[in-house]
């Protein structure tokens, strides 16, 4: 007998939908990456958005098979860019953002990710550059699940004007579609090793 879904039912399918995307999504990009792809990145961004000086821009601190971002931090750095990194303050809240510098020494934040101190200096900033696992081709990402890039979006984009929301990731991490709910919060452009794709 057919019935409709409940909202908590539905719920629990876009939640085990989400955590069985985020293991395939993981396994496939552990194929992709190469050795000029963060460099290439760098340049589709810097080329496309041609940010400023002294414009902030919060990168995120790559780890395992992310696209790096240390060629994007290093050109940012010669063109007088203001970089930062996000911290994870609390559980289930937005992130907050602290200056980093190539030669700053960090410390062990979430999930042993490093971050800046508490006493580097809390920024908001004009571009944030975000992880994912997986995009489509209208600006969704699969994160990671903790919900914490959403959030951040969500406050930034009610508090203040411009803030770009920037995915950078390897170009073989588009799907088709990406499992979405009412918090997913949408990127304005994919900035991937092969292009820098502005979204309408």
């Amino acid at each position: 007998m057919n019935r409709l879904c409940t909202g908590q039912e539905a719920l629990i399918s876009i939640t085990e939908q989400k955590k069985n995307d985020r293991v395939a999504a993981a396994a496939k990009r552990q194929t992709l990456g190469t050795a000029s792809a963060g460099e290439q990145a760098a340049r589709n961004l810097l080329s496309a958005l041609e940010p400023e000086p002294n414009l902030i821009l919060s990168l995120y601190w790559s780890v395992g098979t992310e696209l790096t971002t240390m060629p994007l931090l290093d050109a940012c750095t010669k063109r007088k860019q203001i970089c930062a990194l996000p911290v994870v303050e609390q559980a289930a809240s937005p992130l907050i953002f602290r200056r980093f510098e190539r030669e700053d020494l960090l410390v062990p934040g979430q999930h042993n990710i490093p971050t800046p101190p508490e006493s580097a200096q809390i920024l908001i900033p004009d571009i944030l550059i975000v992880p994912l696992l997986a995009f489509d081709k209208i600006g969704y990402r699969l994160g990671y699940g903790g919900g914490y890039y959403d959030r951040t979006l969500e406050k930034l984009r009610k508090s203040r004007q411009g803030c770009l929301a920037v995915g950078y990731a390897y170009a073989g991490q588009e799907t088709e579609h990406v499992t979405v709910d009412k918090y997913d919060q949408p990127l304005d452009w994919i900035i991937t090793e092969k292009e820098a794709r502005k979204i309408q």
